[in-house]
């Protein structure tokens, strides 16, 4: 039987006890744990002395002090992490990496590329910063979802009620392919549309009809909600909706306006990302 691998970001303020919650949860015999451990560099402060045009660098003593104390706590939480994959019997692997914020990015997507799935978590994931850095990775520069969960409880990986916040378009339409593993599995599986507009090229006079039919065809249990918006912003109707129905994990597209303007102005992604009370699956 094959496995599939779920990425696991950490950084090196997150507790053994919270690492060891979320790998506890996820692990089952048919998926392999890779976790990466960020650990966040000081920005180099580069003065320049000298009577020369060109100048020549000076990197203060205290700079390379702190690089080489948050260095080695990077290292040592990627020890403890494999501790815990060993004495859990979880099958494995710790990659550590330490770089400067603007770097994350790619960092992390470079290891996401070759993973099923992604987990992100406040419990994990301590700076707010360090987690968009880590999400726009995933996103935007890998094939893979990403599961955020800014809630106190570790995600089980295995959500009952699934809530697709569907819209039809190409990433609702990707957040739904990747979680399909999901969906087959769940007892119960709502798509929601909210606002419907009836568009020839959408999903005809019935919006949501046609992929809760793809859906039973994989062999899921679905219904259709269609809500009234009733003028309040999308992201707290999908919220309220999900969590009035006892949903655990809601499925969505993200960012379908730029990223720039959802964090000037706001947004569906925005709002999702920011609440605290349901894990969310974005894909883009």
């Amino acid at each position: 039987m094959g496995r599939s691998t779920h990425l696991v970001v950490v950084d090196t303020f997150c507790s053994p006890e919270e690492i060891t919650s979320v790998i506890q949860a996820l692990s089952s015999d048919t998926t392999h744990m890779a976790v990466l451990v960020l650990g966040l560099a000081p920005e180099m402060p580069i003065s320049t002395y000298s009577g020369s045009s060109y100048g020549v660098y000076a990197i203060p003593a205290v700079w390379q002090e702190d690089y080489a104390v948050q260095n080695k706590a990077a290292a040592a939480r990627a020890e403890g992490v494999e501790t815990i994959l060993q004495n859990a019997g979880v099958e494995g692997d710790v990659v550590t990496v330490f770089c400067e914020m603007p770097k994350i990015e790619e960092k992390v997507a470079v290891r996401a590329k070759l993973c099923n799935l992604a987990l992100l978590s406040k419990r994990l994931i301590t700076s707010k910063y360090v987690l968009e850095q880590a999400l726009d990775g995933i996103l935007f520069r890998s094939p893979v979802a990403a599961i955020v969960n800014n809630t106190d409880a570790p995600f089980t990986g295995t959500p009952k009620h699934p809530f697709i916040a569907w819209n039809g378009d190409l990433p609702a339409t990707r957040a739904v392919h990747h979680a399909l593993p999901f969906l087959r599995d769940a007892e119960e599986v709502t798509v929601a549309v909210f606002d419907p507009v009836m568009r020839e090229q959408g999903d005809g006079d019935n919006p949501g009809s046609d992929v809760a039919t793809w859906l039973s065809r994989q062999g899921c249990k679905v219904t259709v909600q269609q809500y009234p918006g009733g003028g309040k912003e999308i992201g707290d109707c999908i919220v309220e909706r999900a969590i009035e129905i006892g949903s655990d994990l809601v499925v969505m597209g993200a960012y379908g306006h730029s990223r720039l303007r959802q964090r000037i102005f706001g947004g569906t992604t925005r709002m999702l990302l920011e609440q605290t009370k349901l894990p969310v699956l974005f894909a883009h």
